[in-house]
């Protein structure tokens, strides 16, 4: 009888573990994301629903629009393991919409990195044209009296 407890303990330790990673992690997701996300790179591992698991990791980042990348990556391996996936009506209009979702993000980028580098670049010609500006009234003044001085020294030269 003494040994029976620590036997159905271990048992059920043991039937607890050979429960499915994907099933375990769907039973987290609502305590703890994390720890679902971890269950289900597991799935994906032990090759339990790897498609499933994918399109469940794709929800726990499709709110990030840092992870956009990511979540088309895990559509995409979703794809490639449940091919069928293809012809269903969610799964290619959701990565069709973030893909979209990232070449426009992508778009706005491009743009404002040119925008920064169109005012970087006008910043410079206006710089430029001030040295510019001052370089000729400098020019303008040593002109003047230089003329000025050509001019008293003929007055001297024409003077009997």
């Amino acid at each position: 009888m003494r040994h029976t407890l620590p036997l159905l303990l271990i048992l059920f330790l043991l039937a607890g573990c050979t429960r499915s990673p994907y099933k375990r992690g769907i039973a987290a997701l609502e305590k703890d994301a994390a720890k679902a996300e971890t269950l289900f790179w597991l799935a994906i591992a032990k090759n339990d629903s790897p498609a499933d698991a994918h399109i469940q990791i794709a929800l726990l980042h499709e709110n990030r629009p840092e992870d956009i990348p990511f979540v088309i990556w895990n559509l995409q391996q979703a794809i490639n393991y449940n091919p069928a996936l293809k012809n269903d009506r969610v799964v290619p209009q959701w990565l069709q919409r973030l893909q979209d979702k990232l070449a426009s993000s992508r778009s706005q980028e491009d743009a404002n990195a040119q925008n920064a580098d169109i005012l970087s670049r006008l910043k410079h010609l206006e710089d430029f044209s001030l040295r510019q500006k001052k370089w000729i009234e400098d020019l303008t003044r040593e002109n003047q009296l230089l003329r000025r001085a050509a001019a008293e020294a003929a007055a001297h030269a024409e003077l009997p």
